[in-house]
């Protein structure tokens, strides 16, 4: 089974229905989101595309009346292709824990999503996700958490992050872009902790592939981050680079497929 365990909904179904065709996947992950990149056509308006998402990666915005929007097209998209869609809902951080508790159940549960995320943080605001792990930890959901472990984070933002998942160990957490250019720091971190995932997505090398995927093989999740990468040429990045059949088809699906209980 070929999953993609983490696209953002595009602007044009076809599109996406297309990118999943070309692949020739079995499941895609969709996940909400508050900008389309893709439907730039001009250098002008995809700088004012990027200009949204890094204020969303820095923390600037966190929109969450956008956010109801995205969700709402997120669950509109899956159901128009439930044999092959399947997706994670968007939860605002910093909220208590009640209004976290609610947003959890009505936005994500109710509609019946597999995960949370993506979770972007700005650095230095770790903290604030701190009740999102406590209220899936006590209610014991079996919803994955996945957050993006890229720029601008920092290592000692992962290794804050790394500290919750540890701290609340019912979380089955998604590290997201596997912590960027701190990826061997993050996997040294994580290759003990058996609730902790590392999402292989955006690697500026070969190297964080091969290496993840020989450290964690049971842990190591594909993804494309789409529309910011092609599945197609993900799946063959990775059927390139890891010779061992077993832990290939452990990356390229079986890992989510278990995690997602599908």
């Amino acid at each position: 089974m070929i999953i993609d365990g983490h696209q953002h909904v595009l602007h044009d179904p076809e599109t996406q229905l297309s990118l999943a065709a070309e692949a020739e996947l079995d499941k895609v992950v969709l996940f909400p989101t508050i900008v389309h990149p893709e439907r730039a056509k001009t250098r002008e308006e995809f700088i004012n595309e990027m200009g949204t998402l890094n204020k969303i990666l820095s923390g600037q915005i966190n929109p969450v009346e956008a956010r109801i929007k995205s969700i709402t097209e997120l669950v509109e998209r899956i159901q128009m292709n439930p044999k092959i869609y399947l997706g994670f809902g968007s939860c605002p951080y910093g909220l208590n824990i009640e209004q976290t508790g609610e947003w959890i159940e009505q936005r994500i549960i109710k509609n019946n999503l597999q995960g949370i995320g993506e979770i972007v943080l700005g650095s230095g605001h770790v903290s604030a996700i701190e009740n999102i792990f406590l209220y899936l930890h006590e209610q014991q959901h079996l919803l994955p958490l996945w957050i993006h472990t890229f720029n601008p984070l920092g290592i000692a933002d992962i290794q804050q992050i790394i500290d919750l998942a540890i701290k609340y160990s019912r979380v089955n957490v998604i590290l997201g872009h596997s912590g960027g250019s701190h990826w061997m720091e993050t996997l040294e971190m994580v290759k003990s902790e058996q609730n902790i995932y590392m999402d292989i997505s955006a690697s500026f090398s070969v190297l964080p592939i091969q290496f993840i995927s020989a450290a964690i093989p049971e842990r190591c999740v594909f993804s494309s981050d789409t529309p910011y990468g092609n599945p197609y040429l993900g799946r063959q990045q990775i059927e390139y680079i890891i010779k061992d059949v077993h832990i290939r088809n452990n990356v390229l699906g079986l890992n989510t497929a278990r995690l997602l209980n599908i």
